[in-house]
């Protein structure tokens, strides 16, 4: 480990299947994961959380001292799930002074997906996360042939009224979604599933 400058832990709650990476960062380069886990799929964060840290931190030989970054999402997501996630952080910060990092999930989402794309392709990405049954979040971005995204706007609906029929446009669903409900788009325009 003498190699690496930095030990993360990333935490994601924000969806009824909770999940934690340990990252190795490089002193140049990209961050590795050294473990991964799903948390739940029950949605029972809170009692899950800490048994399944441990477990991640006995497979990788780590100590929660070892961290020197702790990432959480601003969400959009369940609000009691982002609570747990932001009080398990902020323990964990405290403890050790451990600085803490907050992404947008919608925005990681769609740098995760643009990386793998034509950046030339899509103009706009929106990135739709279902908050219950009936409500969801788009967030819409605009994406510059550098892949670099910009956030137009962040809203709740009930319905596709914000998504109009348009040409070069991306729908980035999460796994709760059913893009079959969705209005019909332009050939050129793509729906994805994450």
């Amino acid at each position: 480990m003498q190699n690496f400058h930095e030990i993360w832990l990333s935490v994601d709650l924000s969806s009824p299947v909770g999940s934690l990476a340990i990252h190795e960062k490089p002193k140049q380069g990209n961050p590795r994961i050294l473990n991964s886990k799903t948390i739940t799929t029950n949605g029972d964060h809170s009692e899950r959380f800490v048994p399944v840290l441990q477990e991640s931190l006995i497979e990788t030989g780590i100590s929660p001292k070892s961290f020197s970054k702790l990432v959480t999402s601003s969400g959009p997501g369940s609000f009691t799930g982002l609570r747990i996630a932001f009080a398990s952080v902020k323990a964990l910060a405290y403890d050790s002074e451990i600085p803490i990092e907050i992404l947008s999930g919608s925005e990681a989402r769609a740098l995760h997906w643009a990386k793998s794309q034509n950046y030339n392709s899509y103009k706009k990405i929106h990135v739709v996360t279902y908050i219950t049954r009936e409500r969801f979040v788009s967030a819409e971005f605009e994406i510059d042939s550098d892949g670099k995204l910009t956030l137009m706007s962040e809203s709740t609906f009930t319905d596709w009224s914000f998504l109009e029929p348009k040409p070069n446009i991306a729908v980035l669903f999460d796994s709760r979604a059913h893009p079959i409900h969705a209005p019909q788009l332009k050939q050129n325009s793509v729906f994805s599933i994450d």
